[in-house]
């Protein structure tokens, strides 16, 4: 007989504190929500005084942060696809950091416990887009994590 995994048997009552609906809890992280409401309140009240020199910074600025994300926090911290000197990795740190993706460890821990489940157990990615396109996005970053959701990321930060 086959052996269903734990995790993805839904008729084991044990299996529930391990399901999607326990990584995210309902309760608002509010750091999160009020940092990203106090961004976009501040932008929107100051476009009118804003320059052309500034759009073009904007523009400049968001671009870096990005590359910042796709190749640090990405592709050489959580997939370690690639080697760099010193500088460059110090730099990747305080342009990510300027992002304000979290920390390098949690980051990368919830990225690759997204990649570990996002096809063998959707409810067990913090980033699913089983949960619509807002919540992988963004609603995940605005809901505090259970203790589940905490534990994982610490096994997982453990065995980078």
């Amino acid at each position: 007989s086959m052996q269903v995994s734990p995790l993805k048997d839904r008729s084991n009552p044990q299996a529930a504190d391990t399901r999607r609906s326990s990584l995210l809890s309902n309760k608002i992280h509010y750091k999160n929500v009020g940092m990203m409401s106090f961004c976009h309140l501040t932008s929107a009240l100051t476009l009118r005084y804003i320059t052309r020199s500034d759009l073009v910074f904007t523009i400049i600025s968001h671009n870096i942060l990005g590359l910042s994300v796709t190749m640090g926090l990405h592709r050489l911290w959580t997939h370690t696809s690639y080697e760099t000197t010193k500088p460059i990795k110090y730099a990747l740190m305080l342009l990510s950091t300027a992002a304000v993706m979290n920390s390098i460890e949690k980051w990368c821990s919830a990225h690759r416990m997204h990649h570990q489940f996002e096809d063998s157990n959707p409810e067990l990615d913090p980033y699913s887009i089983t949960e619509g396109f807002f919540n992988a996005h963004i609603g995940c970053m605005l809901k505090q994590r259970k203790q589940f959701f905490k534990d994982k990321q610490d096994e997982i930060t453990a065995s980078m």
